[in-house]
């Protein structure tokens, strides 16, 4: 078992755990359950090396499509500890700018040129992990386990997040006059149905776009520094974008950006330092 299957079983062992303590507060619990044992199952099956490219190609990728469904459960989970802390982040917002930056900044650039651009930045998140993630899969010179390591630690670390602080955003707190967006053209209609289909109250604060999106940014800048470069444009409109869609308030986007270094650390540690010496001390107790 290789650490990212670690950070999936993990991951999985203790959300189990909270669905369990508090299952009369969290609908589909069977179904919940149920879910845990086929993702174990799928570990257990997906964990060896194979020689078919194919298959080692799903060996290596899997936990990325783990990381869509579990974000979808967040949501089921969010107010399960806590009430929505959204009324604290629009006073908060509203001290640091005395007005609502995510409910102004369409207004103020309602021109459907820009919409369109913020529309597909917000959308390119998506494509951004999944392609580092090939990036890295193909680059030899890329430790492509340490990468992938500290970005999945970073959504499951954030996930977490969001079962002990739940908000769910401008765009799910106000009231559908207030947050409703202009049909824009292509994008908007793109993003609107992905969020349709697989965006769920919750994950506000702090931002996980902003903070896989620049933890990406910045292990990229450690192999490529020309890549980085060519990337950042985008990881900076994507920034701008979350607000002006209204999918996070300003201090989520802060919020986001705090975790940035905090989340690089400790998956650091957690893969270079703690792991091998789990392996040797393993090791160590196997042939004793």
């Amino acid at each position: 078992m290789k650490a990212n299957d670690g950070i999936v079983f993990l991951y999985l062992f203790i959300s189990g755990l909270f669905i369990i303590f508090h299952r009369s507060q969290i609908p589909n619990f069977p179904q919940l359950i149920i879910s845990r044992g086929i993702g174990f199952f799928i570990i257990l099956i997906l964990s060896r090396e194979f020689d078919n490219q194919i298959l080692r190609f799903l060996r290596y990728f899997y936990p990325f499509a783990f990381t869509t469904y579990f974000y979808g459960e967040t949501g089921l989970f969010n107010q399960v500890l806590f009430p929505l802390f959204d009324s604290l982040l629009i006073r908060a917002d509203e001290w640091i700018f005395g007005f609502q930056p995510a409910l102004m900044f369409s207004h103020v650039f309602p021109q459907c040129w820009f919409s369109e651009l913020m529309y597909f930045s917000y959308f390119s998140f998506y494509l951004f992990i999944f392609g580092f993630a090939l990036y890295s899969y193909f680059h030899k010179t890329i430790n492509f386990e340490a990468v992938t390591f500290q970005i999945l630690f970073s959504l499951y670390f954030l996930y977490t997040m969001f079962w002990i602080f739940p908000s769910v955003g401008p765009q799910f707190f106000y009231p559908p006059d207030f947050a409703s967006m202009p049909d824009s053209g292509w994008f908007s209609s793109l993003q609107k149905w992905v969020q349709h289909i697989g965006e769920t109250p919750t994950g506000a604060f702090p931002s996980s776009h902003i903070a896989i999106s620049w933890i990406i940014l910045s292990l990229l800048w450690q192999h490529s520094k020309t890549a980085a470069c060519f990337v950042f444009p985008f990881v900076f409109l994507l920034t701008l974008s979350t607000v002006y869609i209204k999918a996070h308030y300003v201090v989520d986007v802060i919020g986001g950006f705090v975790f940035v270094p905090i989340l690089l650390r400790i998956s650091y540690l957690l893969y270079y330092k703690i792991k091998p010496a789990l392996i040797t001390n393993y090791h160590l107790w196997k042939f004793k």
